[in-house]
């Protein structure tokens, strides 16, 4: 099953939402800076270009040969595929979009159903809040810590490995 993650703008239209797949993307690797202006991720499609060219005119200027070249932009291009998909995620944030849930589905569709299917069938639907705005909600120190010999999940150093009372 594939992972999606669903974006919607911060206006809370969950008509307007993106899902993105997780995963390397083999149109990124194969098409580069072209796969992501075709996404809609212009700034990111323009950073790279601004990046890639005058990058390989350089090290073709300092007497770089073809080979290494050919080497350097498979390297871009296989980072591209690995990374392309958050290269979108960061310019649906840029364009006020907020992280919404992770579904799983076979395909698309189903990620989509899923998705909406509990969205909708929640009573109050929040805005969802910008990433790094800090207001993670409280937690208290009961749930933060389950019990006080334990550290995460390896007993204190001081209880001797032991995690009764």
């Amino acid at each position: 099953m594939a992972v999606y993650t669903v974006h919607i703008p911060r206006s809370g239209e969950a008509e307007h939402a993106v899902f993105l797949r997780d995963g390397f993307s083999k149109g990124a690797f194969l098409f580069g800076p072209f796969w992501l202006f075709f996404r809609g991720a212009w700034i990111s499609g323009a950073a790279l270009s601004v990046v890639m060219i005058p990058g390989a005119l350089l090290l073709r200027l300092y007497g770089v040969q073809g080979g290494y070249l050919a080497g350097l932009s498979l390297l871009v291009m296989l980072f591209l595929g690995i990374e392309g998909i958050s290269l979108i995620r960061l310019d649906l944030k840029l364009r006020k979009f907020s992280l919404a849930g992770v579904v799983q589905g076979m395909k698309p569709e189903d990620a989509e159903a899923r998705f909406f299917a509990s969205y909708l069938a929640s009573p109050a639907q929040p805005v969802p809040m910008p990433l790094g705005s800090g207001n993670m909600g409280s937690v208290s120190s009961q749930s933060a810590m389950p019990h006080p010999g334990i550290i995460g999940s390896f007993p204190h150093p001081s209880s001797g490995g032991r995690t009764g009372p």
